[in-house]
């Protein structure tokens, strides 16, 4: 139930990232990146090197757009904890 979460949350990242007309070209690609990684890796939660291996990156995208975008941190915040739920 969860990766279905992450599923959701992942699709709803990605409308915010197209709709953001404020981030630039750099942060659109970096969240991007973010977004197709851990879209990657869904499958092979298994192989990951330990359960931070996806949350930090998350965890950094949240403390560079707490203060400009906290629609976008919510969504991200959301995304850790399911995270944090399947191991990954």
């Amino acid at each position: 139930m969860p990766q279905n979460r992450l599923e959701e949350l992942l699709a709803e990242l990605d409308q915010q990232i197209a709709g953001a007309d404020s981030l630039d070209g750099d942060l659109k690609q970096r969240l991007e990146q973010l977004q197709t990684t851990i879209e990657s890796r869904l499958g092979e939660a298994e192989t990951q090197s330990g359960p931070g291996s996806l949350v930090e990156p998350v965890r950094q995208a949240i403390d560079e757009f707490e203060d400009s975008h906290p629609t976008l941190t919510l969504t991200l915040g959301r995304i850790m904890d399911v995270l944090n739920k399947l191991g990954i």
